[in-house]
């Protein structure tokens, strides 16, 4: 994947050139471990899951070239304002022309002036991501209007995904509802009355729990003790049950970006 551009849409962001284009960076996930008491040991914190990702740092270079020496000095100058920009989205171009972006900031741009250099010039400059991670261009979402267990499954790329999902009661009363990964690896409750016209909504990424009129609603969400993150998608993907009690119609929405290192 090359780093392509910089702003908040593909369409619209600022395009950095393929010539003599070099991207490098490392994707690192570190133990987290501690010396087990006096022993030579050491205690895994983790236990059996991934440790978590680092931010990464990421070098970008490529040569600025043109026929005309205004052009260039033009490119060069808009580059160089990436780093008043502030946190963006930074986008790659993938092999199948598919694009990725992740939350980014431009944290270092070096311009090497050389002498009679007047229609080339390289460019260096560093982007910082905070979460490590870089996300599809598109979100997902997949909806149920009915209840049981014959399960849905949601895809992801080859990290983890937070999930948000959205409950809505169109006619009716919920009393409660259970949100399960088939694979057992966590499960959730909400069990509270949840009148026509009002939603539930759970994001795991923020841990927040909203009902509509009451923006703090934790005290009718059950977690199992140790289950953290609240819920998540396993690289590739994995499947769901969805139980809902009480008499009602709804609408449920689980929904996330592909998640990619």
């Amino acid at each position: 994947m090359l780093i392509a551009r910089f702003g908040p849409a593909w369409v619209s962001a600022v395009e950095m050139p393929t010539s003599e284009a070099n991207d490098d960076w490392v994707s690192i996930s570190p133990p987290v471990a501690a010396q087990a008491g006096s022993s030579g040991g050491m205690f895994d914190f983790a236990g059996d899951r991934p440790y978590p990702l680092q931010p990464i740092t990421i070098a970008k270079t490529f040569m600025v070239t043109s026929t005309n020496w205004a052009t260039v000095e033009s490119y060069v100058d808009s580059y160089k304002r990436f780093m008043s920009e502030g946190r963006d989205k930074l986008w790659g171009l993938c092999r199948d022309n598919s694009h990725r972006w992740a939350w980014a900031k431009c944290i270092e741009v070096n311009g090497s002036e050389k002498l009679k250099q007047f229609l080339t010039f390289p460019v260096s400059m560093k982007f910082y991501l905070p979460e490590g991670v870089w996300y599809g261009e598109n979100q997902q979402s997949i909806t149920r209007t009915t209840t049981g267990y014959s399960g849905f499954t949601v895809s992801n790329g080859s990290w983890f995904a937070y999930p948000v999902f959205t409950l809505s009661v169109l006619t009716g009363t919920m009393t409660s509802f259970t949100l399960r990964e088939l694979g057992n690896r966590w499960t959730l409750t909400y069990t509270h009355n949840v009148a026509a016209a009002q939603q539930v909504i759970l994001n795991a990424a923020t841990h927040s729990c909203t009902q509509t009129g009451t923006p703090n609603a934790y005290q009718y969400l059950t977690v199992p003790v140790g289950q953290f993150p609240w819920m998540w998608i396993v690289p590739g993907g994995q499947s769901f049950n969805l139980s809902v009690s009480g008499s009602c119609t709804f609408s449920a929405t689980l929904t996330h970006w592909l998640t990619y290192l």
